[in-house]
């Protein structure tokens, strides 16, 4: 598997057992024997996959594929439960919401000038980052706190 961040390979013993699609990428979620935790590679990183006998190592399916169900994304920025999620918009970005939803909990609430407050119940992930990001001052992440600062940091780290 090739790391981004640290440009280069390394290999890793996995146990596959779901594989998911998001914005025309494609994803497998394995538990590592490394990590020894369920994590996520994109197909496009995984290079001359070998199978290797041994025993596969069972994981609540079911659990996990609730799992992948409580996000927007592939990436999850912590290995917590889903949380209560709290935004407000302007105008302009509420009918996207609105026209769009990002995930089947996403409740909208419109206000008397066309803005909206928007709530979910999402486990927080790098890609709910990058589309809160991508949305500038349009937005407004109330909470959770913890994620109000990563955001931050995220919209301040330097390229």
């Amino acid at each position: 598997h090739y790391s981004y961040s640290k440009r280069d390979f390394s290999a890793i013993t996995a146990h596959p057992f779901l594989v998911k699609e998001f914005e025309n990428r494609w994803y497998v979620y394995a538990y590592s024997e490394k990590h020894q935790s369920v994590r996520t590679f994109g197909f496009d990183r995984i290079y001359a996959p070998v199978l290797v006998k041994r025993k596969f190592e069972q994981i609540d399916r079911a659990a996990h594929a609730m799992f992948v169900n409580d996000m927007y994304g592939v990436y999850p920025l912590a290995d917590g439960p889903k949380e209560h999620i709290h935004i407000r918009v302007d105008y302009l970005a509420a009918n996207y919401f609105a026209a769009n939803p990002i995930h089947k909990s996403q409740v909208l609430k419109k206000g008397a000038y066309g803005d909206a407050e928007i709530s979910f119940e999402l486990i927080p992930t790098f890609e709910l980052l990058q589309v809160f990001a991508s949305y500038g001052k349009q937005i407004r992440l109330k909470s959770p706190l913890w994620l109000c600062n990563a955001l931050t940091s995220y919209i301040q780290r330097k390229p």
